[in-house]
């Protein structure tokens, strides 16, 4: 495990994201690397076996590179296009409740910068039109955005 973190810390990584159960790195190639509890598929892996905890970083597979990267019992990123992706435990909007996204899956047509996420909250920013989107993942299930100068 020490040899590949070093591996990993010798290509360099753009950020740090932590989780409930689960950590990502982001490379500055892009990749984005998971590692800890994967029982909510919150590592973007999707095979039945790898419900486990796993403590060595690997890609996630099939993305695309990306620029940004958040997590808590679900994982976020934004791509070069500023495309949104999630995947983990997840509230639906249309289904008023937790949903399971096993592999990355783009949320919204929207364009973000910046993607935080919290225990019950996805909060995505868009620096060109100054909007902040923000989606509460609890049983309220608001979505809003706002504008700031």
């Amino acid at each position: 495990m020490i040899k590949s973190l070093v591996s990993v810390l010798k290509e360099g990584v753009s950020k740090v994201a932590c989780g409930e159960n689960h950590s990502a790195l982001l490379l500055k190639t892009g990749s984005v690397l998971t590692a800890g509890s994967n029982e909510y598929m919150q590592l973007g892996r999707t095979l039945e076996e790898d419900r486990t905890t796993c403590w060595k970083f690997e890609a996630v597979p099939g993305l695309k590179p990306m620029k940004d990267v958040s997590c808590w019992n679900m994982t976020g990123c934004i791509d070069l296009d500023k495309n949104l992706y999630l995947w983990g435990s997840i509230f639906s909007l249309k289904e008023s409740h937790c949903i399971q996204i096993d592999e990355p899956e783009l949320m919204h047509e929207i364009k973000l910068s910046k993607v935080e996420i919290g225990h019950s909250m996805i909060a995505g920013l868009e620096n060109q039109t100054k909007t902040l989107h923000t989606i509460a993942c609890n049983d309220n299930a608001l979505e809003s955005t706002a504008s700031f100068n």
